[in-house]
């Protein structure tokens, strides 16, 4: 076990009495798997590569495109 393991045990150690404390930290470990899943965590080619892909299938018509709102809402109240 790494020195920090051992110290996140520990801190754990210090909050596992408290369920305010533990949900609070449940909710921030959440946050952080989101942000490290986030779309933003792509390197810059991933990003690139993401966008030429997009403009390619916009090219070949695999996409959706509104001419006003209220057909976009309509749309989106289908999903």
């Amino acid at each position: 076990m790494t020195a920090l393991e051992l110290q996140i045990q520990k801190d754990m150690a210090l909050l596992r009495d408290d369920e305010g404390m533990m949900k609070r930290l449940s909710k921030y470990v959440k946050r952080l798997i989101a942000q490290k899943n986030d779309d933003a965590a792509y390197t810059e080619e991933e990003f690139v590569a993401k966008v030429k892909q997009a403009e390619e299938e916009i090219k070949r018509g695999d996409c959706v495109s509104f001419s006003n709102m209220e057909d976009m809402d309509k749309w989106l109240d289908t999903l």
